[in-house]
């Protein structure tokens, strides 16, 4: 039985800073939470010498922007984990294409 493709959008906040997916990616129910890892690896990748990842979360929404899930960043040792580009996953570029960074910052200016 084939399952439904919805389009899923997975912004990174730790309250402060957020990054937004403008985006979105297609993805079954069943593969959100593994999406929602990758998007945070990929995040945590892009600023490797940053270590305030434990504040951070991945919030899914859905197509209508309903929130659907929060999921906590994973520890930095086991984010690299999750991050399979070389598997065919997209790497997610949405805000991240043309972010600059003050040393340090995560916050998008």
């Amino acid at each position: 039985m084939e399952r439904p493709v919805f389009k899923y959008y997975f912004h990174c906040s730790d309250g402060s800073d957020l990054v937004v997916d403008r985006e979105g990616i297609e993805v079954t129910e069943s593969e959100v939470l593994w999406s929602a890892l990758r998007t945070a690896a990929r995040l945590m990748s892009q600023l490797p010498s940053y270590d305030g990842w434990a504040d951070w979360i991945v919030a899914v929404h859905d197509e209508r922007g309903l929130l659907i899930d929060t999921i906590p960043f994973p520890a930095n040792e086991e984010y690299s984990a999750f991050d399979d580009h070389e598997q065919g996953t997209e790497p997610w570029t949405g805000a991240m294409s043309n972010l600059q960074h003050p040393e340090g910052s995560t916050r998008l200016h």
